[in-house]
């Protein structure tokens, strides 16, 4: 089965970037509770390849409103192509974490609550092939969503990083750690030369992150829109966000350049605006120095 996922990407990490790196520490506070918490942002050391990735599988594939409504965690040979998949995303060293910040050391045993997988695409990749039927289904809303629109030519970039998956632990929600990794992408991106990225937001929770990010829509659809041949819904039954878009940014804030015109729905935007209204209190914010 794994024979039939393959995944080659050829982007290396500069040597010059100290890894594992912390890219942010900050205090945030739960309106719910009034719970202060110390978090830090870094990379993935290797020696928690695995914990990420098993990290995931009990909350990204359970929750994520894609992978959930195809219960790809039922799926065997979807799952083992997921594994290969983010083994090969976290090989490239850009992928980042969130965890209690206890220690300084980035190599500490920390808590992991929040997972930041990235991938960095270049032109000259070769093709991708998934393995898994319910995987496959994923890939071919990404496929669906990018016809007539090339990445590479828009942000005027032989490479870009693409966003595999924005994971937080339940218990730690509400605290701004998606919002915070999605930032630091971004300068671990500019660290590594890299000047633009990808995201396909499907969760009513991670949307709204589009505005702060700078991000401009290439694309939508609606997953009761979205049918194959026969015309048979290929992603029935998602919960949460009627739509999935796909956006582009140039990291640093909003480019208009690469604005494609296309306007949200309003039967969406609405959930959009309305989502989140507990969010999160930050406080004490430090921001560590550019590399």
């Amino acid at each position: 089965m794994e024979s039939e996922t393959v995944w080659d990407l050829s982007w290396k990490r500069p040597e010059n970037l100290p890894y594992p790196k912390i890219w942010r520490r900050f205090e945030a506070i739960s309106r719910k509770t009034g719970t202060k918490y110390k978090i830090k942002i870094q990379d993935i050391p290797e020696d928690r390849f695995e914990e990420a990735i098993y990290f995931n599988e009990a909350y990204q594939d359970r929750k994520e409103p894609i992978l959930s409504a195809l219960k790809i965690s039922e799926d065997t040979e979807s799952v083992i192509a997921l594994r290969i998949l983010r083994r090969k995303m976290l090989e490239q060293r850009i992928s980042l974490m969130a965890t209690i910040d206890q220690e300084d050391d980035a190599h500490s045993k920390c808590e992991m609550i929040g997972t930041l997988l990235l991938s960095v695409r270049s032109k000259n990749d070769p093709p991708t092939k998934q393995g898994g039927k319910q995987l496959k289904k994923v890939f071919d809303l990404f496929a669906h969503l990018l016809k007539g629109h090339d990445p590479f030519q828009l942000l005027e970039s032989d490479c870009y990083i693409s966003n595999f998956g924005l994971t937080v632990a339940p218990n730690y929600y509400g605290l701004g750690i998606g919002l915070e990794l999605e930032l630091q992408s971004q300068a671990v991106g500019k660290a590594c030369g890299i000047s633009g990225s990808s995201i396909l937001f499907t969760s009513m929770y991670s949307q709204p992150l589009w505005r702060k990010l700078g991000c401009t829509l290439l694309n939508d659809v609606r997953y009761d829109e979205f049918k194959n041949e026969s015309g048979e819904v290929i992603i029935p039954n998602v919960v949460g966000s009627p739509v999935a878009d796909f956006r582009i940014c140039r990291l640093g804030g909003r480019d208009e350049s690469v604005a494609t015109g296309k306007k949200l729905g309003a039967d969406w935007t609405a959930v959009i605006r309305n989502a989140h209204k507990n969010v999160i209190s930050v406080k004490n914010t430090t921001r560590l120095s550019e590399p």
